[in-house]
């Protein structure tokens, strides 16, 4: 109860829009991303159980298998859900700006070190902006690829602390750090300069 009266208590100042499409994806909101990642979960969970009655209950030669086969596929299916999932999580949540703060989306690890995903405005030292490439899907014929953009940042504490925001539409970012530049006056370190390059495309073909 006092976390969420300390996030609450302040102004919202900017509340990122997602767009219509998972970044990088064809998925379209946070629970279809999540089924996705369950589904690979309770793959893991099938495969435990099976390797388990393997190793039990079958000869030698078997349990060897099970054992190797077993744990070399539950380590993909492990890396699978975690990792190239994780950037889907990130872009398919809000970012929320606050007087007093940056709510961010925070994974179970990081709710176990004690991270409930809001960092203090006064704990805030530096906000980095990432550039890279990104393609947003627009809809099922087209959509744009960002080339030395703007698609996300990282919140740097006063302790060295690092909170990555993951992928983010170009346009969020600027805004959102304008809106720290005017309201929190700290410092925005970005390497480049604007939205970056941008080019539509039509059915998998440039469109110029």
């Amino acid at each position: 109860m006092r976390e969420t009266k300390r996030i609450s208590d302040g102004e919202v100042l900017f509340e990122e829009q997602l767009p219509p499409f998972v970044l990088d994806s064809t998925l379209q909101n946070h629970l279809q991303v999540m089924s996705f990642v369950w589904l690979i979960r309770m793959g893991v969970i099938s495969i435990l159980i099976l390797m388990g009655n393997l190793v039990i209950y079958g000869g030698e030669d078997v349990r060897y298998v099970a054992a190797i086969g077993g744990g070399s596929g539950i380590v993909l299916l492990l890396w699978v859900s975690e990792y190239p999932f994780r950037d889907m999580r990130l872009a398919s949540t809000k970012t929320r700006l606050r007087s007093n703060g940056i709510e961010m989306y925070t994974f179970l690890y990081q709710r176990l070190l004690g991270f409930d995903g809001f960092v203090p405005r006064d704990e805030v030292t530096l906000i980095e902006v990432v550039r890279g490439k990104l393609r947003q899907n627009v809809n099922n014929r087209s959509d744009l690829l960002w080339e030395d953009a703007p698609i996300g940042f990282v919140v740097i504490t006063v302790r060295g602390k690092q909170y990555r925001s993951g992928p983010k539409p170009p346009g969020q970012i600027i805004t959102l750090t304008e809106a720290i530049r005017e309201h929190w006056m700290v410092p925005v370190l970005d390497k480049g300069i604007g939205i970056g390059r941008m080019t539509k495309y039509m059915d998998g073909k440039p469109s110029y």
